[in-house]
């Protein structure tokens, strides 16, 4: 390409030589002429003309001297060197122009060939601004459907009759005994549920589930009647310190709760603060809940908390940062909620209780009725399936991510470690940070890196306009695609600080997500913007503190406290979002920790991925839904599963909980069964599902 444009030059001067020359030669001969004309007279014109008829072989003197000059003018060396010269000069002037634009100017800029296939590939887009749109909300999108899907389990738990029990006594420890009772009932009132108040547990008949909530003190007789349904496959479902005391209001020692709903009460010597409920994922009862997500709802008694003795527990006491709180010190776990799968029947138990609509914000009471209906639906053995909270089998992600925020070489030695390990990994780099170091990301054709904005500067953004914000955020983008040559879809905002303006300006550059702060934390994304935009909640205040204090630890220190920090990530089957800033990498030691982290991650089932590919799973996963359909008269029994994204999606796992076994009638071999177990949950992995269709999995 450079030789065709030097020989282009060459030819071009040749030509602008030619044109030179051509002029110059002409403007001197009209020159001659007008001096020559000028200095004639009438004598010389008629000497002239005398000499030349009867003299010819007299030359006259200006003749010669005219003659002298004219072969001056048309002398072929002379010609060839002033040709020559003049050819050079423009020559050298065009080359030099053209080298300096080449190496110089031609750095920073691509030929119009590249563009056009950037701008083709859907990159270098630029958006108008509409100042009419309103900032979102920073509130979680729960979609219609989802709420259409909780209104449909209501109504077939409505096909079932359960009885709620209320006590006779009047001992002083059942003072939250008779407000609980009246919440279930406004509860059942609200979701239009078929029950009946019960005080007699003699009278039992037709029901198929008991409820009991707030009972702490329970009389001999009734503790009989209780273990005479639980020995009569009638399912139990019991809220707060159930038979802690007996009807004398003296501590029991016949240990109800533990017998059959697989709990240990213990007096709770932390009353001061109420600690929310945070919820693990991929777990009973199969409902689509976050792990994580923290629900500001507490018990209606704080004078007990519960441990976990036998059976399965799935909502646990945190603190703000969804770290499960432990009993005394010790490895026993505060719960929320504990499932006991019996020989003949199901047993649930829950620390919570329902709760006034208008005491809670919406969000909150939805997930807290959605838990509880499916509670109920388990305890009732209703057929049950759930899109695994995470891609294929993994029970936990591990999500990092590269901030390039100090000119030194550490991102690029972070980024190779990642290679190294095959760990995809996202990386944030401000328009003006990629000026100096844009060899990180010019033509990265790593398809586990990916590049996102961290904005045109380090200026905090929080504050600003609309149209300030805009602006920023597209002008970072723009940049960075023509670097990268690929579509920028994340935005992490200076410092973590951002307000819904920011949100909205991010939204309006057609991004996908957007790095967050702890408002609405939990580990996992969260959806909003009508489903098509992701928030990721980070914990910033850990990170800065191991890293300050990474320089006073040995890399087996600094390896424990990534661990730890993941593990508790892990126990609730949750997203560890990792940032690794480059001004963060000071000593040999951190970079072995890392190292260290990197190995023992390597071989957990452990899903590693990136930002980009997160935020497009879960926006995929809100897009497919579980149905079951049952025909009692013909005994027959279906899953329909519901691909309604408009793209094939891919490693789709679900669990199912029944007590029928899978058909393997799959022909086309998209299905792969993991457990089929009779009595125990079913798992399945559906390989691949094609755009906007159906799958059906049969039962026997």
């Amino acid at each position: 390409m450079i030789i065709q444009n030097i020989l282009s030059i060459f030819v071009l001067s040749l030509c602008l030589a030619t044109l030179f020359i051509t002029l110059v030669t002409y403007f001197l001969y009209r020159v001659k002429q007008l001096l020559k004309f000028n200095q004639k007279n009438t004598n010389i014109v008629l000497e002239s003309i005398f000499f030349k008829k009867y003299a010819p072989y007299i030359k006259i003197k200006e003749k010669e001297k005219d003659n002298e000059f004219d072969n001056k003018l048309s002398d072929r060396k002379t010609l060839t060197y002033f040709f020559g010269i003049i050819s050079g000069i423009i020559f050298l002037s065009f080359l030099v122009g053209y080298l300096f634009s080449y190496f110089k100017l031609g750095e920073k800029t691509i030929d119009s060939a590249k563009y056009e296939e950037l701008i083709s590939g859907g990159l270098l887009k630029e958006y108008q601004l509409n100042t009419l749109i309103e900032n979102p909300d920073l509130v979680e999108y729960i979609s219609d459907k989802k709420i259409d899907d909780l209104n449909l389990v209501f109504k077939q738990l409505n096909n079932y009759k359960i009885g709620i029990f209320k006590s006779k006594g009047k001992n002083e420890n059942l003072k939250n005994h008779s407000n609980a009772v009246n919440l279930w009932v406004e509860f059942f009132k609200r979701k239009k549920l078929n029950f009946k108040i019960i005080t007699d547990l003699k009278k039992n008949n037709e029901i198929d589930l008991l409820l009991i909530p707030q009972l702490n003190s329970i009389k001999y007789v009734t503790r009989k009647e209780i273990e005479k349904l639980f020995n009569n496959e009638i399912g139990l479902f019991a809220t707060g310190n159930i038979g802690y005391f007996d009807g004398l209001g003296v501590k029991s020692d016949k240990n109800l709760s533990e017998k059959i709903f697989g709990v240990e009460f213990k007096k709770n010597d932390d009353k001061k603060n109420n600690s929310p409920t945070v919820f693990e994922g991929n777990n009973v009862p199969w409902c689509d809940i976050s792990p994580g997500m923290q629900l500001n709802i507490f018990p209606v008694d704080n004078n007990f908390i519960a441990i976990s003795k036998t059976g399965i527990s799935s909502s646990f006491e945190s603190n703000t940062q969804s770290q499960i709180k432990k009993y005394s010190n010790s490895e026993s776990m505060i719960i929320r909620s504990n499932f006991v799968e019996h020989p003949k029947m199901r047993a649930a138990w829950f620390a919570l209780d329902p709760v006034t609509p208008d005491k809670v914000k919406a969000n909150e009471l939805f997930y807290l009725d959605l838990y509880i209906a499916h509670a109920l639906q388990w305890v009732l053995k209703n057929p049950m399936a759930v899109v695994s909270t995470w891609k294929g089998e993994f029970n936990s992600v591990f999500v990092p991510s590269i901030e390039v925020d100090d000119d030194s070489d550490n991102a690029e030695k972070y980024k190779d470690l990642f290679k190294d390990y095959d760990f995809p990994v996202s990386l944030f780099i401000s328009a003006e940070r990629l000026q100096k170091k844009s060899a990180l990301v010019e033509d990265e054709k790593n398809k586990i890196i990916e590049i996102a904005s961290a904005s045109e500067n380090d200026a905090i953004l929080q504050g600003n306009t609309l149209q300030n914000q805009f602006e920023n955020i597209q002008n970072s983008r723009l940049l960075l695609e023509e670097f990268w040559h690929n579509k920028v879809y994340g935005f992490k905002p200076p410092q973590n600080r951002f307000d819904t303006t920011t949100m909205n300006a991010v939204i309006q550059n057609k991004m996908t997500y957007i790095i967050g702060n702890q408002t609405l934390f939990r580990f996992s994304p969260v959806l909003m913007n009508e489903g098509s935009f992701i928030y990721f909640p980070k914990y910033n205040l850990k990170e800065l503190t191991m890293y300050k204090t990474s320089k006073f630890h040995n890399s087996t220190m600094i390896f424990n406290d990534f661990q730890k920090r993941f593990h508790e990530v892990e126990v609730l089957k949750g997203a560890g979002f990792f940032n690794f800033p480059s001004k963060s990498l000071t000593t040999k030691s951190l970079e072995k920790g890392i190292d260290q982290f990197f190995k023992y991650l390597k071989d957990k089932n452990v899903w590693k991925t990136n930002f980009i590919q997160l935020a497009r799973w879960w926006i995929e996963k809100q897009n497919i839904y579980t149905t079951f359909y049952q025909n009692n008269e013909e005994n027959k029994l279906f899953l329909e599963v519901n691909n309604s994204n408009p793209y094939d999606v891919t490693d789709i796992f679900v669990f199912i909980d029944t007590n029928r076994e899978i058909i393997d009638g799959d022909k086309n071999n998209s299905i792969k069964i993991i457990k089929n177990n009779k009595n125990n949950v079913k798992m399945i992995l559906i390989k691949k599902m094609l755009k906007n269709s159906k799958l059906n999995v049969y039962f026997r």
